[in-house]
């Protein structure tokens, strides 16, 4: 055997990180250069996911090559933290916001509701949004300081991860209460005439 397993594991982690570094680059990259007046909510998401991409990298490869950070016992926590709730949560929030608006617009319409359907931005309120992206970015910023401090941080956290996925789920159970009222309307209206 030319090579050792230990080579090939650290190689396809580097191409891995790297990669994923690459593509959060890109994506703030083609972000900064958008025509868009203002940003929405799902852009938020998706600047602050990879923001957390690029420090979990940046954190994976700083415990690769510097042994003090690597012998530091809660680095792969960080890059955990960092990954799947700073980075895939944030991106799945963004998503759902973008998601579900569409679906309730696309099923209105296709009851035939045509004048009935609401504009997607009209179907969950942006300063909801917005606020719960915020609360979103708070928890994930007192998650990443627990991993230094979790006596004094791991509640704060927790009690913020809660309230930003309760808020989560209020705003899209909004989304589909303006569905069901609508639909309602264009039933009423079609028993009608």
């Amino acid at each position: 055997v030319l090579v050792g397993l230990d080579t090939v594991y650290i190689v396809a982690a580097l191409a891995m990180v790297g990669l994923a570094g690459l593509f959060a680059g890109i994506t703030l990259a083609l972000q900064r250069r958008s025509k868009r007046p203002r940003f929405d909510t799902n852009q938020y998401c998706w600047r602050g996911a990879m923001a957390c991409v690029l420090a979990a990298a940046a954190i994976w490869l700083g415990a690769m090559v510097i042994p003090v950070a690597g012998d530091w016992v809660g680095w792969p926590i960080l890059c955990g933290v960092l990954l799947m709730f700073g980075g895939f949560v944030s991106v799945i929030t963004g998503m759902l916001y973008k998601i579900v608006p569409f679906l309730v617009w696309l099923h209105l319409q296709n009851l035939g509701g045509v004048r009935m359907a609401p504009n997607m931005k009209k179907v969950i309120d942006e300063r909801n949004m917005h606020y719960q992206m915020l609360t979103h970015f708070v928890a994930v910023i007192l998650l990443t300081a627990a991993v230094f401090l979790p006596a004094e941080l791991a509640v704060p956290a927790g009690i913020a991860v809660m309230v930003s996925q309760a808020w989560l789920g209020w705003n899209l159970w909004s989304g589909v209460r303006v569905f069901c009222d609508h639909r309602e309307r264009i039933v009423k209206k079609s028993v009608n005439s």
